[in-house]
């Protein structure tokens, strides 16, 4: 970092002249942006002014861009004007800078997700991202995926958001930028905190902190220590959290870093909350909320009209406090609700924009020869599975790692097998305080309708779980009914949408030696001393069309006492539907319990003798379904 500053200096010192001066007037202003923000003034008004008596139109612009990048971190609006961030855009990709380019759609993705854009800001750093792999723009690669990685964490989609911070950090260290690094280091605090992995995230934000001071980032110092504080708060030393707290926003106030205020003021309103201190925490979230309401912040305004209901909830004021909770409903559905729902009218287009599009292709290629029709299908086809191949990618990046659940789970195992190329059965963990979430999930159809529900599914558990805190497996089920009925429009009666999934939830207490499982449509199995014991799921699925009037669901949950060496298995009915032997019939589930009371107790060995059943059975015939199952066995 200071290397790199030196290196400008020296060769501003040196006297050059025209462009050459314009362009390291604004590199360097770039790299002291954080760190001294007169000067950094100082240079872009130079870099600017030069820019203008030369007519260079590229040295005029990225001017413009740090300058307005600056200004919306430090309290302004940001993007000047829409119009103009599109000129400036216009005119790297025209010089065929495509470095600055994609750093100009990065930020304007930054813009307009602060303004609750979500869908845009994704838009606008693909786009980003793109670009720079083709030019082996590293330092932008990772400030990309960073972006990336921030934007999955505000989803609160922390699985998404690994492998993001995992190619940002690769970048960085490719092209020796520290302050990358910095802010990779807290991100990854931000994961380990959300996994309730305490002291990984300590150790995490006291490193991101010593790096930002190494390199004077200010901006990323404030936001490590709050960080800092916010693990304070989740293991309950208050205390510190409200120290941690109050020099962040000393921090950002010192640098006229408007937003990051915002998010201070609101946790030391929250903190004053919890520690009885009504008076105080009134005082910190109305300085919060007249911030944002100038700054027209609704992500934030969402926030902070939730700690303000739950603050008045506390102090006994009941009718504020549904006020403020009516406000966060409705800024949460304008802002969230409608961006969920234009997601999945935006799945379903695309599926079918593609089938049209193949069908219509197919129509015109009949009329050619054969050979040419043959030739032009193949390469279609080679084509799609490109893109398919491309979607399993993004769809194994959606879900946690096989090796860190079986890691985790006591000889732990999960064999995962699409009948396709992407899948629409999945498997899904999560570890949450002193509990594991385990799940098996068979969503209707698969291949590419059903990796759509997929991904559907696994953000709506991520967002129970993880956001709302629901832990119990009956709520969750209840909840993710609601949910995806929502979400697929299942209320209506001329929607007639069936689809939906069916799924076994286990929970795992890891203090008090029990389980507590609910199942729509699929089991629990328990081996237990050589004897297969089965807890049967409710009959009811998830989601599936009922018309307006639906009844609601009730599923039931059951609690198990476990002992040393029971095996509990939890699985889709892919493997027990697969035809073959010789009479070309289904295994069936009487077969498949019998063989998995003859497993060997090692995982890894586990999972080879069900492959091999299974490719026994089939033989020669294709696989008839998606198939997923996940087994342990209690210590």
């Amino acid at each position: 970092m200071w290397h790199k500053i030196e290196a400008l200096e020296k060769q501003l010192a040196a006297g050059l002249e025209g462009t050459d001066q314009v362009d390291v007037l604004n590199q360097l202003a770039w790299r002291l942006r954080g760190i001294d923000w007169p000067r950094t003034q100082d240079l872009l008004n130079d870099a600017y002014a030069l820019a203008i008596e030369l007519d260079y139109e590229v040295g005029r612009s990225f001017a413009w861009l740090t300058r307005d990048f600056m200004h919306g971190l430090r309290g302004g609006s940001g993007m000047g004007s829409f119009v103009q961030m599109d000129e400036v855009i216009a005119s790297f990709a025209r010089h065929q800078e495509w470095g600055l380019q994609a750093m100009a759609l990065g930020l304007k993705s930054m813009y307009v997700w602060r303004n609750g854009q979500r869908k845009q800001a994704f838009d606008y750093i693909h786009e980003a991202l793109e670009i720079t792999r083709t030019t082996e723009e590293y330092e932008m690669i990772g400030w990309g995926e960073s972006i990336l990685c921030g934007f999955y964490l505000d989803l609160q989609d922390y699985q998404a958001a690994l492998p993001h911070v995992q190619r940002s950090e690769e970048m960085f260290e490719r092209c020796g930028e520290p302050v990358g690094l910095s802010a990779c280091v807290t991100n990854r605090g931000v994961i380990h905190r959300m996994l309730g992995e305490y002291e990984l995230a300590l150790q995490c934000h006291r490193k991101g902190i010593a790096l930002a001071f190494e390199v004077g980032q200010k901006d990323i110092l404030a936001r490590s220590t709050r960080e800092l504080g916010m693990v304070h708060e989740a293991m309950g030393d208050l205390d510190q959290a409200h120290q941690s707290f109050q020099e962040s926003l000393r921090i950002r106030e010192d640098i006229s870093n408007i937003p990051g205020t915002i998010t201070s003021l609101t946790d030391l309103g929250r903190i004053a909350a919890k520690q009885k201190d009504f008076d105080k925490a009134e005082q910190f979230l109305f300085r919060a909320r007249k911030k944002a309401e100038a700054l027209s912040a609704k992500p934030k305004l969402i926030t902070i009209s939730l700690e303000q209901a739950q603050l008045y909830k506390q102090a006994r004021e009941p009718e504020l406090a549904l006020q403020y909770y009516e406000e966060y409903m409705a800024l949460k559905t304008e802002v969230e609700g409608e961006q969920n729902e234009l997601q999945v009218k935006n799945l379903q287009a695309l599926y079918e924009a593609e089938r049209s599009k193949q069908e219509t292709e197919m129509q015109r290629l009949r009329n050619q020869e054969l050979q040419t029709l043959y030739d032009q299908i193949e390469r279609q086809q080679e084509d799609m599975l490109a893109s398919i191949r491309y979607a399993r990618g993004i769809q194994d990046a959606l879900l946690p790692p096989l090796r860190m659940i079986e890691q985790l789970l006591p000889q732990g195992m999960v064999l995962y097998q699409p009948k396709d190329i992407v899948s629409g059965d999945f498997y899904w963990f999560a570890e949450v305080k002193n509990v594991q979430l385990i799940a098996a999930v068979d969503c209707t159809g698969h291949g590419v309708p059903g990796a759509f529900m997929v991904v559907i599914s696994n953000g709506l558990l991520n967002e129970i779980v993880y956001r709302d805190g629901i832990l119990e497996p009956a709520e969750v089920l209840s909840e993710l009914d609601k949910r995806l009925s929502y979400l697929l429009n299942q209320r209506e009666a001329d929607h007639h949408s069936y689809d939906g999934l069916d799924i076994a939830l286990v929970q795992r207490d890891l203090t008090a030696g029990r389980l507590k499982f609910a199942g729509a449509k699929r089991p629990l199995l328990c081996l237990r001393q050589g004897e297969i014991y089965r807890v049967k799921g409710n009959r009811s699925s998830i989601g599936g069309w009922v018309g307006e009037n639906r009844v609601q669901k009730e599923f039931t949950q059951v609690e198990w006492a476990t002992e040393s060496q029971d095996r509990f298995f939890i699985f889709s009915d892919g493997y027990a539907d697969q035809f073959g032997g010789p009479h070309d019939r289904k295994y069936g589930t009487r077969r498949m319990r019998r063989f998995l009371q003859e497993l060997p107790t090692e995982a890894a060995q586990s999972k080879e003798h069900l492959l091999s059943e299974h490719q026994r059975w089939s033989g020669a015939a294709e696989q008839t379904d998606d198939l997923v199952i996940i087994s342990w066995q209690e210590p």
